[in-house]
C-alpha cells in the first residue's frame, strides 16, 4: 500500500510537472501543490458554507475533512450556527 501511495504522488507530481498545473485532478483524485495560504486552510477545514464533508486537501493529493460539516453530521452544532464565511 505504501509503495502505491508514493508511485501514486510521484505520477502527480510529474502530471503536475507535464501540465503546468499546480492544482486539479488527476485520475479523479484531488492535487493543490500550491503553498497554502491561511484562508485557504480555514476554508477547507472549517466551512460552514460548503455542505462537503470532504473538500479536496488543503496540500498534497487526496482530501481533507470539513471539521464543521462533520460536527453537524453528529449532531454536536446547529447547522445554522455558524452560517457566517
Amino acid at each position: 500500500m505504501r509503495t502505491a501511495l508514493i508511485l501514486f504522488t510521484a505520477a502527480t507530481v510529474v502530471y503536475a510537472i507535464g501540465t503546468r498545473r499546480s492544482h486539479g485532478r488527476f485520475l479523479g483524485v484531488p492535487f493543490d501543490w500550491r503553498v497554502p495560504r491561511i484562508d485557504t486552510v480555514r476554508r477547507r477545514l472549517w466551512n460552514p458554507s460548503d455542505d462537503r464533508l470532504f473538500p479536496p486537501a488543503v496540500y498534497g493529493i487526496g482530501w481533507a475533512l470539513n471539521i464543521h460539516q462533520a460536527l453537524v453530521r453528529l449532531g454536536w452544532i446547529d447547522p445554522e450556527e455558524d452560517r457566517y464565511a
